[in-house]
């Protein structure tokens, strides 16, 4: 059990207490944990690659596995460890196809834990056309 007061501006007690147990810690732990905070968003799609983006709470990994079926997302692309604003580049992909992919941060300093989305849809542009660059 901790005790505290709680102190106004001018140093006036505005309230003590105690009973800070063990359940609010594990409260706080929660917030800490690792969030993704913004996105995920395709930055960029072409023929043959894309950019996936996010953000999270806490430096950590970037993970993308993507492939064809949603079910199935058997390749990876990832950035180096330590960012909290996440950017991996998907490379090889195939012309006017439809991938699935989702993102996972990971190993987050400070907080532990892993975070990750479901399976979001994109189609890659067809063979020739120009690309797309949503920033």
């Amino acid at each position: 059990t901790y005790y505290f007061t709680l102190m106004s501006a001018e140093g006036k007690p505005l309230l003590a207490g105690n009973g800070f147990k063990t359940e609010d810690a594990n409260f706080a732990q929660q917030q800490n944990k690792l969030r993704i905070t913004d996105g995920p968003v395709i930055e960029y799609l072409g023929d043959n690659r894309a950019v996936i983006a996010w953000n999270t709470n806490a430096k950590a990994s970037s993970i993308v596995r993507y492939g064809t079926d949603p079910n199935n997302l058997t390749q990876t692309a990832q950035a180096p460890w330590g960012q909290d604003v996440h950017r991996v580049e998907l490379k090889n992909l195939q012309p006017n196809t439809r991938y699935w992919f989702k993102i996972e941060s990971a190993q987050a300093q400070g907080t532990g834990g892993q975070s990750s989305t479901g399976a979001y849809p994109f189609v890659t542009v067809g063979p020739g056309q120009q690309a797309i660059l949503l920033k």
